[in-house]
């Protein structure tokens, strides 16, 4: 019922935001590997980010024109390969301020060097962000041996639409219709370390979706995300699921201490 997918670059997000959606995903897990408190379906509390915190809790506000704000992000280089090459994990999480949801989100990750010049873009996102939501995505991209390591990553939303691009999208989730339970870290999962637990669909709906990881250092910063998703299957209303996710396509960041579990459809 599981199967993995590499978080898109450029080129599979477009066809993935126009056909099959892509990795970004509500919130659900504090990802301390303590299991105990690992299933409660919860918003970051987006006052506690970049953004503005009036901005971010005026639920009185009804006018429809402020902006996603992007509540943390961010990034790491992995280690150079023994052929030289090296890759990017790069992720963000974003809340919807808005009194109705917002659809097609595209988030940018342009790395720079030392002089500020662009190096490389990866454009990636999700597919909606309810109204009042939280949601996360994330991306992982490639360097060639004779690219420069990055010093920086700037990411930000690049454009959303509000309103469903031919009614395709169906209905939108929440991140209150989600429970993560069991959760762990599996050290020495086959064939790489993974995060396992188990997914509940407390909606009238049967969807499909995804799970990703976005992962911190010990100082709470956010050092990117999971480099491929654990993908959902037609999974029932009221029903429960177990998934396997793996740290990363090809290793955890060089420096995280916890993660959070999110959802997308």
């Amino acid at each position: 019922m599981l199967r993995r997918i590499a978080v898109s670059l450029l080129a599979a997000l477009l066809a993935a935001l126009l056909l099959v959606g892509v990795c970004g995903c509500t919130p659900a897990d504090n990802g301390n590997n303590d299991s105990s408190d690992a299933g409660s379906a919860n918003n970051i509390d987006a006052t506690s980010g970049t953004g503005d915190a009036d901005d971010a809790g005026d639920a009185e506000q009804t006018t429809d024109d402020r902006e996603l704000i992007v509540v943390e992000s961010g990034w790491s280089a992995s280690n150079r390969s023994s052929d030289g090459t090296f890759n990017i994990l790069a992720a963000a999480v974003l809340h919807n301020p808005r009194n109705q949801p917002v659809y097609a989100v595209l988030v940018s990750a342009v790395a720079k060097n030392e002089y500020g010049s662009t190096i490389a873009e990866s454009q990636f996102g999700m597919r909606y962000i309810d109204a009042g939501d939280t949601m996360a995505t994330c991306t992982e991209y490639w360097f060639e041996k004779d690219d420069p390591i990055p010093t920086s990553v700037d990411i930000s939303v690049t454009s959303f639409s509000t309103e469903d691009p031919y009614d395709y999208y169906g209905p939108v989730l929440n991140s209150k219709d989600i429970v993560f339970s069991n959760v762990s870290f599996v050290e020495d999962g086959d064939p790489c370390p993974m995060i396992v637990g188990t997914l509940s669909n407390n909606t009238p709906y049967d969807f499909n979706g995804v799970v990703i990881a976005v992962y911190k250092d010990s100082g709470g910063n956010v050092v990117g995300g999971t480099g491929t998703a654990a993908t959902i299957n037609n999974l029932a209303a009221s029903e429960s699921t177990d998934f396997e996710l793996w740290s990363t396509g090809y290793g955890a960041p060089p420096e995280w201490s916890t993660y959070e579990l999110y959802f997308g459809d």
